[in-house]
């Protein structure tokens, strides 16, 4: 094939040049701007340089505004090698099949361990220590709810009365400290 035969193609665009304004597009712009500036970016630190900049140059060269007040910068999750996730080094844990083993709620438990900024390595001992608690917690809310399921305030004192005391003690002093 020669050279002078290839053809660069019309109509292609740089992504960023218009994901960069989503800001301004979930505001509602160009017609009506709501809740704009936003309070909050979160975005992974791997993409400063082009989605957190560019938005900032666009949406300031659109509205003059900077387009959020804090940018939140996450970490990213690597596979259990301590590796970035990637198909071709076969470290990827799809989410799908953690949730189906043990659940949403082991799976964002486990992931609350991360800090923020930082990145964090997935580690499956973690999730199942989170889906072992969890079956704990459930099963301890349903014990106190079958004592507590003909209580009606005032009416009666529940055979886990002084469960209650303590809980509504505790939380009142969260409240007033």
């Amino acid at each position: 094939m020669r050279l002078q035969s290839l053809t660069g193609a019309r109509d292609v665009c740089d992504c960023w040049v218009d994901s960069s304004i989503t800001p301004l597009v979930i505001a509602g712009w160009p017609e009506t701007v709501k809740y704009y500036p936003a309070d909050l970016r979160q975005q992974g630190s791997e993409i400063i340089r082009t989605w957190a900049s560019y938005s900032l140059v666009q949406c300031y060269l659109q509205t003059g505004q900077i387009p959020f007040r804090t940018l939140l910068i996450n970490g990213m999750v690597l596979g259990p090698d301590g590796c970035a996730m990637s198909s071709s080094l076969g470290n990827v844990i799809e989410p799908i099949e953690v949730i189906e083993k043990y659940g949403a709620d082991a799976l964002r438990q486990a992931l609350l361990n991360a800090s923020v900024g930082s990145d964090f390595t997935f580690n499956w001992k973690d999730v199942k220590y989170s889906y072992s608690f969890m079956q704990k917690l459930w099963n301890a809310c349903r014990f106190a709810k079958q004592h507590l399921t003909y209580y009606r305030r005032g009416k009666r004192k529940p055979k886990l009365y002084w469960l209650t005391r303590e809980y509504s003690a505790y939380f009142k002093d969260l409240q007033n400290p």
